[in-house]
C-alpha cells in the first residue's frame, strides 16, 4: 500500500469530510472537528495527507518554527491501520524536512508505543527538554 503525501492547503468538501472520517477514528479529539481543522490552518499549521490510490487514508498537523517542524496529531483511518500508513507518512515527511533542511520534533507523550521503533530507524532521539518536556527529535540529514 504505497502512500503519497500531500500539503492539504485548503481542504475543499470532500477533503473536509475525509478528514473528518480519520480524526472521528481517533482517540481525544474535539467534538467539533470541522472547525478545529479551520482553526489550525488559520494558526498558520500545515496540514499534511497521506493518500492512496487518490484516497486520503491519513492525516498529520505541522507546526512551524523557523528551523523544525513540530509534528501532532497524526491519525489514520481504523480500516487501514496496521498497514504501514503511519510508518509511510512518517518517511515521507523526514524526507521532506531534510529536502528543506528543517529539525523535527515530536512531543514524546503523543508517539504511541508501536512507532518507538521506527522513529530510532528514523533518525530520532527520544530526549528531555526544559521548556517542552519529553521529545523525540531529529534534525535534518545533509545530503552525503
Amino acid at each position: 500500500m504505497p502512500i503519497e503525501l500531500h500539503r492539504i492547503a485548503q481542504p475543499d468538501e470532500n477533503q473536509l469530510k475525509e478528514l473528518i472520517a480519520i480524526y472521528e477514528d481517533g482517540d481525544n479529539m474535539p467534538e467539533d472537528l470541522g472547525a478545529w481543522i479551520e482553526r489550525r490552518l488559520k494558526h498558520g499549521h500545515s496540514l499534511f495527507g497521506g493518500y492512496f490510490n487518490g484516497k486520503l487514508l491519513a492525516a498529520i498537523w505541522v507546526v512551524h518554527t523557523v528551523n523544525t517542524w513540530t509534528l501532532e496529531d497524526l491519525c489514520v483511518r481504523e480500516f487501514t491501520r496496521r498497514r504501514g500508513v503511519a510508518s509511510q507518512l512518517l518517511q515521507l515527511l523526514v524526507k521532506q524536512a531534510d529536502a528543506d533542511r528543517i529539525d523535527i520534533q515530536i512531543p514524546a507523550g503523543k508517539v504511541e508505543d508501536y512507532l518507538h521503533r521506527l522513529l530510532r530507524e528514523l533518525g530520532f532521539q527520544s530526549v528531555a527538554s526544559p521548556c517542552a518536556g519529553a521529545l523525540w527529535t531529529r534534525p535534518f540529514k545533509r545530503p552525503t
